[in-house]
């Protein structure tokens, strides 16, 4: 407190001034600081991102690249050549482009025993693919296939395979394209491997799935290796379930860093790429220090200007005075009318009024400066400009950013040492030197495309337009300066591109041309040329209608005008020049921005194959129709809908109805039973089926057995079924006879002890359920044998036909009559009332047999005995009442015939 009391007015207004800008000074730089961090994170990550999203962008492309060209070439190879493997690489040796997109190509037949490779292994034994994944779901969908990253079964290498089939004229899959990347050799997944980020960041790839693997790593011991688990590599599983994006964060190596991950379009897999956070803020933190270092600066400035001004406030005396000499010094402040001499009032009055005269012509000067600053700093260009010793003088916003130098960098270098790249240095500054004593040079007044320096390091290319401008006596040189690397990426594309497609061209197996209004040629590809018998580059400009002979322009050139009106058509032509050759040709009008057409895109196909097995199915449908059309068999096909596609000819026989009124129709339309219907659902779900019923259409009914059969694909899947009917109506009719034949005897007509068996088990379970009685009656004629053996088998059929006879007339017609062997009957009589009247039809029986019997040659007078076993119900079996029945009988015998006897059971 003695200190700051001891302290003048000055000093003590200096010291808190002091104090208060130092606090302003502090406040502010912290919050510089913190926008400055912000600002430099935001931009390392979306530095980041880009960098991601670039490398990924390429990898789809260079992948999808290789998966269109297997496809490409798999459609291209001649399934024939397949047992021939000398003969197979003959054909395949001249795809030299193909061959240079993998490490290893290799061909397989339809088991994925290989055939042949390139490049040619020594001979080590029979290689087998068939197990692999990638070549069962190729063969399987018929599709292009990428493998999981796998051990090469040649090499042992970590491998990436691309797969495609290969099919035969019939479309059959016949064998595999396989082109390999191994992923430790030099290719583009390689060189993505030793890639780095900043100085010590990497890029990875990983696939997605239940088992998430490495597909590529900075660490070769590490691809194929699973992916650590989410407790130790967090950002990578987020990415693995969707993600998107960058994640500052630590690895299961302990490396903490900024992950960037971006999601394949080709393939199922994540692209990475690590950036170490200590290389990421390092310019943070460079920047911090610099700040707070220009801060502390600042502060002290400040106090020691705010001193000075308090001096000044302080000494009003002398002002006046100091004014004076300030003025003859430049200094640009007003003097203070104060009282005094006139001439020192006047004095005043003219230094203030030539002060404001100034003061307006530098305002006007500054305000040409701020709009002219204004339109550069806002300009679509780069802006510098280089003073006679090569120094940049300005340097605008856009220059900032293209370039990555800020404007307080830059003012004062020598340019070519900020922008232009070392080895063109000297000459840089050689054409200087003679500018500076010209104002002339090979860049002045010109538009160029040239490759400038970034702050990175890396080489942009630029268009740079220079103009030159004397001032002081001296040239200097205004440079506005275009980032053209987009332009260039795309136009690199666009080239590649372009490439690509006439690659895709020289390989289609199609003639393709591109015309112009007049009919001449712009472009063909490999095959139109060889088929027109010259090279590419002697036919453009040629006229298409000079290689076709008369009667094919008559036909050609009025589809050629139709194309030039606007329409695509497609049409077909015969050949005759060189055999009969069918050929398929699209016209496709090529039509300019301005909706008008400029030419015709043409492609040729050759269809003789097609036409040929076109004419052989042709052939073959007719024979089918007339063997279908001539079976007594309801032949079919209905379709996953249940609508006949196919019927022959006996539809309309059996129906009455053409085959055009049934086809197309639903099978419930004209088979109303819901049999046919319910049998036809387990045949479409892939059943096979067989059945019988009955079929009843007008006066005409029908057994028929039905036959569906599903029509599979290769997959399993049901397109259609298959539908066969028999009329099995004669074998139903058979069979009933043979049924007859089984259960009847054939001497009396009478049913047999079969039949017997089953009607007496039945007639015993009614009496049990009526509580009524039932008797059974057992008969045989008395001295038949005697009969028999005296007087001829004939005689003795007679006389038990005659007894069948009578014995069912003496009998209801509800009561059965059996003959079970010989000259033994049964009568089973059901719904008794009472016991006695089994006895009652037991006599009357034996009345019958009373009268003589007539036979072949003459009469016989014969008798029968008869045992009569009643049952009322309760337990017992038929086989133990005709027991109880046949004792029964031979108790009347005993009796001494032609007589009954009567038991209860």
């Amino acid at each position: 407190m003695k200190l700051y009391s001891s302290l003048s007015i000055q000093g003590r207004v200096t010291l808190w001034a002091t104090i208060i800008v130092l606090f302003g000074v502090a406040v502010l730089s912290a919050a510089g600081i913190s926008v400055l961090r912000s600002d430099l994170r935001q931009a390392a990550f979306a530095a980041q991102g880009a960098l991601v999203g670039s490398v990924a962008e390429d990898l789809d492309e260079k992948l999808l690249l290789r998966k269109r060209a297997v496809l490409t070439v798999a459609q291209t190879i001649n399934a024939e050549l397949l047992p021939e493997p000398a003969a197979l690489r003959a054909d395949f040796s001249h795809r030299k482009l193909f061959q240079s997109l993998f490490d290893i190509v290799v061909i397989t037949d339809a088991t994925g025993r290989v055939i042949t490779e390139w490049p040619v292994r020594p001979n080590e034994g029979v290689i087998s693919v068939a197990d692999r994944a990638y070549f069962q779901k190729a063969m399987r969908t018929g599709e292009v296939v990428i493998s999981e990253p796998l051990a090469n079964k040649m090499t042992g290498e970590p491998t990436l395979v691309f797969a495609a089939p290969i099919r035969d004229a019939h479309g059959r899959v016949a064998g595999a394209l396989l082109g390999s990347l191994i992923l430790t050799r030099d290719n583009f997944l390689a060189s993505l491997r030793e890639t780095r980020v900043g100085q010590g960041g990497y890029f990875y790839l990983a696939s997605k799935g239940e088992a998430p693997r490495f597909v590529l790593h900075h660490d070769v011991k590490r691809i194929m290796s699973p992916v650590p688990p989410a407790s130790v590599s967090q950002p990578l599983h987020q990415a693995l379930a969707g993600f998107e994006g960058t994640i500052e964060g630590v690895n299961s190596q302990g490396l903490k860093a900024l992950y960037t991950f971006k999601s394949l379009t080709s393939v199922p897999w994540v692209l990475c790429g690590a950036y170490p956070t200590a290389e990421a803020y390092a310019p943070i933190e460079s920047r911090s220090d610099q700040l707070l270092v220009g801060a502390v600066v600042f502060a002290g400035l400040g106090g020691l200007l705010m001193g000075a001004v308090t001096r000044r406030q302080l000494r009003p005396l002398v002002q006046l005075k100091r004014e004076l000499q300030a003025a003859t010094q430049g200094n640009d402040q007003p003097l203070p009318l104060q009282s005094g001499p006139k001439d020192l009032r006047e004095l005043a009055e003219v230094y203030n009024a030539v002060r404001l005269h100034k003061q307006q012509a530098e305002s006007a000067q500054l305000d040409i400066q701020r709009r002219l600053r204004a339109v550069l700093e806002h300009a679509g260009d780069a802006f510098v400009s280089i003073d006679a010793n090569g120094g940049i003088t300005e340097w605008n916003q856009e220059a900032e950013e293209t370039f990555g130098w800020p404007r307080a960098h830059v003012l004062g270098l020598p340019l070519d040492q900020v922008l232009i790249p070392a080895e063109h240095r000297h000459a840089h500054n050689r054409g200087f030197s003679h500018f500076l004593g010209s104002g002339m040079g090979p860049v002045i007044g010109q538009r160029i495309e040239v490759m400038a320096l970034h702050r990175t390091g890396r080489l942009i290319p630029v268009e740079l337009s220079v103009s030159a401008l004397k001032e002081g006596g001296q040239w200097i040189a205004h440079a506005f300066m275009r980032d053209i690397s987009d332009r260039k990426a795309w136009e690199e594309k666009l080239a590649a591109s372009e490439r690509h497609l006439r690659d895709i061209m020289d390989n289609m197996p199609a003639e393709i041309a591109v015309m112009d209004r007049q009919g001449r040629f712009i472009s063909v590809n490999t095959h139109r040329a060889r088929t027109l018998g010259l090279p590419e580059r002697a036919l453009l400009g040629a006229a298409a209608r000079d290689f076709l002979d008369k009667e094919e322009r008559q036909v050609i050139e009025p589809w050629f005008r139709q194309a030039l009106a606007g329409h695509a058509v497609q049409f077909e032509t015969t050949r005759k020049r060189d055999g009969k050759r069918h050929q398929l040709h699209y016209f496709i009008p090529d039509k300019g921005p301005d909706g008008e057409v400029c030419g015709v895109y043409e492609m040729t196909l050759d269809i003789t194959d097609r036409k040929e097995a076109e004419q052989l199915l042709a052939t073959n449908q007719a024979q089918l129709r007339a063997i279908t059309n001539n079976l007594p068999v309801l032949i079919a096909y209905i379709d996953t809908a249940g609508i006949y596609r196919f019927c022959n000819a006996t539809f309309e026989q059996w129906f009455g109805r053409p085959v055009a009124d049934i086809v197309n129709r639903p099978l419930d339309a004209l088979l109303r039973d819901e049999t046919w219907t319910r049998k036809l659902r387990s045949a479409l779900c892939g059943e096979r089926v067989e059945f019988t019923t009955q079929l009843q259409h007008g006066d005409t009914h029908r057994h028929v057995m039905a036959l569906y059969i599903p029509d599979l694909g290769a997959s399993g899947e049901v397109h259609g079924v298959h539908a066969l009917t028999f009329d099995i109506t004669q074998s139903k009719v058979y069979e009933q006879q043979l049924l007859e034949l089984a259960r009847h005897d054939s001497l009396t007509g009478l049913p047999n002890r079969r039949y017997f068996e089953e009607k007496l088990d039945e007639a015993m379970a009614r009496a049990r359920r009526s509580g009524r009685a039932m008797a059974l009656l057992y008969l045989d004629l008395d001295r038949f044998k005697h009969i028999n053996d005296t007087r001829g088998h004939g005689v003795g059929d007679d006389l038990l036909k005659g007894f069948a006879q009578r014995l069912v007339a003496s009998v209801r017609t509800t009561d059965a009559v059996c003959r079970l062997a010989g000259d033994e009957f049964t009568v089973i009589l059901e719904g008794l009332h009472h016991e006695d009247e089994a006895t009652l039809v037991a006599g009357k029986i034996e009345r019958a047999m009373e009268e003589p019997m007539q036979v072949q040659d003459g009469v016989v007078q014969t008798s029968t005995s008869i045992g009569v076993a009643v049952f009322s119900g309760g337990a017992g079996t038929g086989a133990a009442l005709l027991d109880k029945a046949d004792q029964a009988l031979y108790a009347a015998k005993r009796a001494g015939r032609a007589t009954f006897h009567v038991t209860t059971f």
